[in-house]
This record gives structure tokens, sequence and C-alpha cells, in this order.
């Protein structure tokens, strides 16, 4: 495939000294397909979206704590507000590691659970990597068992569960990535810039059509978030490199949705990847992708 776009970007009309630096923009990424299942019919610790999570008996539902001033009669009154987390998927590492055996641990189970909410707390990413036998599937804390959830509407508890299929394939970033930036600035092309930034945006279209999945769904390459620019995050004391652990976007197969065509990232650093230390994930959310 990576040929293919090389070839793409040579064909178009881009001005010939952008060509190769486009080229170097290139980048490996796992697209991820989903196709709705009945649910509890997938393996035991299958990568999927929503559905019930698989989880150690022991396992303790995290949920989120906010505290809120509310103006009453006799003045503010801060109060806090505690809702269970809803569960967004469960990557299966063994598949990742079986597309990138040089990055992704063997074995283990990433949980990812979040809020339709927007909270900076609002989230969690749970590893596990203990025997798959001792997994039971669980329910969400205000999940009625009786209650038959509708798979045609969005709520906060439960989204629809989905099988993933992932998809290697390479990519480019945004027109509005600060590496797209510092090749197409105005500044640089002048008066052809706005014509530049037209075709650049027709190439993303052309390479998008070559994926088998036409949605926002990846783990690596770079994200379609406008705030968190590209693999690397900027911390308070330096630059430093930052993978892109999972991107979901809105879904009207799993009933997920992030808000106007939102973007949910999650972000790891290499060598914690590498050490399988899942505590220091940076987590953002954008509505409006």
């Amino acid at each position: 495939m990576k040929e293919k776009i090389e070839k793409l970007i040579e064909q178009s009309d881009l001005l010939s000294e952008l060509k190769p630096e486009i080229k170097r923009l290139l980048s490996y990424t796992i697209a991820l397909d989903f196709e709705v299942v009945e649910p509890g019919s997938l393996p035991t610790g299958s990568s999927k979206i929503g559905g019930r999570p698989e989880l150690p008996p022991d396992f303790e539902w995290p949920w989120v704590h906010e505290k809120v001033t509310l103006v009453e009669e006799n003045g503010p009154v801060e109060k806090v507000f505690s809702n269970p987390l809803m569960f967004v998927a469960q990557i299966n590492l063994a598949d990742l590691a079986a597309i990138k055996p040089d990055l992704f641990p063997n074995n283990g189970i990433l949980y990812f659970f979040d809020d339709y909410n927007g909270s900076e707390e609002g989230w969690k990413v749970i590893y596990y990597d203990g025997p798959m036998d001792n997994l039971v599937r669980i329910k969400h804390p205000e999940e009625n068992e009786e209650e038959k959830i509708d798979l045609r509407c969005y709520n906060d508890i439960r989204l629809n569960e989905c099988s993933i299929r992932f998809c290697p394939e390479w990519m480019l970033p945004l027109t509005e990535n600060e590496k797209v930036w510092s090749i197409m600035s105005p500044e640089r092309l002048g008066d052809r810039y706005q014509e530049q930034k037209e075709i650049y945006n027709n190439l993303l279209d052309q390479i998008r059509s070559l994926s088998p999945s036409r949605y926002f769904h990846r783990i690596l390459g770079y994200p379609d978030a406008w705030e968190v620019w590209d693999l690397t995050y900027t911390g308070e004391q330096e630059k430093e490199e930052w993978l892109l652990l999972l991107q979901l976007g809105d879904d009207n197969r799993a009933m997920m949705s992030w808000g106007d065509g939102g973007c949910l990232n999650y972000w790891i650093r290499p060598e914690d990847l590498k050490n399988k230390y899942f505590n220091n994930i940076y987590r953002w959310w954008e509505q409006g992708c």
C-alpha cells in the first residue's frame, strides 16, 4: 500500500519540490473495522468494542466523581456526583503483536473506559495479563439485567458489541498538522498555498479510498484531532515522542458518539508500551473533528 500512495503523490499536481517531503510524512497505522455481533458471541478475551467486558472476578468498575457547585436559596453548595464509566473497548494485545511484534507485547488485554460528559477525570485504561480462564462477563453497574437495551439508539451505559478487524496500512496527516504546515505554509508557498492545500486534501481522499475502513478508528499513525497534532505530544518540560494507542470516532454501528463528529484519543510513550506500563496514558477527547 505504501508504494501505491507514493505513486499517487508522484502523480499529483503537488509542486515537485514538495513531493519528497510529503513522502517522508507517510506513517504506518492500523485501521480498525467493526462488525456488530450478537452480544456474548465472541470468544472470551477477544478484541471488541462495546457490549459487556470480560474482566477478572475481583474487578472494581471505575467511576468518575465530580465536584459541582450549585447555586441554591442559601447560597452556593458544593456537591459530588458519582457515575460509573462506560466500557468502550477491550484490545487483546496478541492481535497487535501478530501485526507489529517489534512494538506490542504479545499478551494481555487493554480495557478502555470513558464517558460522554467530557470530564478530564472521566476515563480509565486498565491492563490485565492474567489467565484468560479467569475472565467473566461483567455488566455495567447501572445496567438493568432484565431490560433489553435498544441497539438502535445512543446511551451512556452500553455500546453495541462489535468485533474488530485490524487492517495495517499507511497514511498522511491532515493539512492542519504541524508537520504538513512546516512544508506547505503560506509563507513558503505564497499565492500557491490555497491551490496546493486543495491538491493535498484531494490526495488524502484518494488515500482514504484505499482503506477497508472509512472511519476514524485506528492505532498508531496520525490523529484526526486538531489539538494533538502528531505523534509528538509537548509536555510542560520538553518535547517527547508519544504513540497513538487508540483513536475512536463516531460510529453508528457501535452507536458510539463523542460529540458532533468528535475523536477520542489515547496516547502512550514507546518505552511504556515496551515495558507494559499503562499507568501513564494521556487521553484527549476532541469534539467536532
